[in-house]
């Protein structure tokens, strides 16, 4: 920390804009916790959206009828659309999948602790 002597002194002018600044970083009274929850959640659906997009594939064409396998795409049509490569393109998302399985169980993991925590009214500092 700087002793008084060696801040710099704002100009007159500048101090109401270095208050308003210093405000909207850290807006009083939010938590850390609170701020960091949208990066959170995004880091979450990033990481199982490969996973989630396999399973969609999966169950519409269980639920259709239509065959997909990874040799490459099979005519599919709903509703007079021949959807059978997006199938394909959703079904190839499950290769994502396999490196990014410790993340997933890292979610998991936390996930779990979380509510224990929540589960026994713990808050985490």
């Amino acid at each position: 920390m700087l002793r008084p002597a060696q801040r710099r002194r704002i100009p007159a002018g500048l101090a109401p804009l270095r208050r308003e600044l210093a405000m909207s970083v850290v807006p009083p009274g939010v938590s850390r916790r609170k701020r960091n929850r949208p990066m959170l959640l995004l880091g979450v659906l990033i990481v199982w959206t490969p996973f989630l997009l396999l399973v969609l594939s999966l169950v519409v064409t269980r639920l259709t009828g239509c065959t997909v396998n990874e040799a490459g795409t099979q005519p599919c049509r709903i509703a007079g659309l021949d959807i059978g490569g997006l199938f394909y393109t959703l079904m190839m998302m499950g290769w994502l999948v396999i490196p990014l399985l410790p993340f997933m169980a890292l979610t998991l993991i936390g996930a779990a602790v979380a509510g224990v925590l929540a589960l026994f009214g713990i808050r985490w500092p």
